[in-house]
């Protein structure tokens, strides 16, 4: 595990969750929470000032998506902090299976099930004009049994 200096100037040690083409999950402790750090990916095929102006626009409106689709009751995690310099989120960690994952293996009718409760939340998301942009079972995590 490394040390990370959050913003905040709060010592968390940070695990690697996931690491995909646009964003690092890390997992860690902040201010006595689990959660997740995502760091928005610097390209360095960009010229640096436009990656900057790119990132800071992604990470504020991923926050204030997360926000809005709360409101609307929709379970999302929730957002502790955002550091546009670092391009970072410090979120509640939700415990769970990737959706990907736990379809392959549930039984057909509890797959069919957790299929169809994915189409009530992205009608409710797009009922409040919020368009997720990468609506993927890769994204989404079931709790629970």
């Amino acid at each position: 595990m490394a040390s990370l200096i959050m913003a905040e100037g709060v010592p968390a040690h940070v695990a690697v969750h996931r690491v995909g083409a646009e964003a690092r999950l890390d997992s860690s402790v902040w201010m006595g929470r689990d959660v997740v750090v995502k760091q928005r990916v610097v390209k360095g095929y960009r010229h640096p000032s436009l990656d900057k102006a790119i990132q800071t626009s992604r990470i504020r409106n991923e926050a204030r998506l997360l926000m809005e689709a709360r409101r609307a009751g929709i379970a999302v995690p929730v957002v502790y902090s955002v550091d546009y310099a670092d391009n970072r989120i410090v979120m509640e960690e939700v415990k769970g299976a990737r959706v990907k994952d736990a379809l392959n293996e549930l039984p057909e009718p509890e797959a069919r099930g957790v299929c169809a409760k994915i189409g009530e939340i992205a009608a409710r998301l797009h009922a409040s004009d919020i368009v997720h942009g990468d609506l993927t079972t890769s994204n989404m995590l079931l709790e629970g049994e």
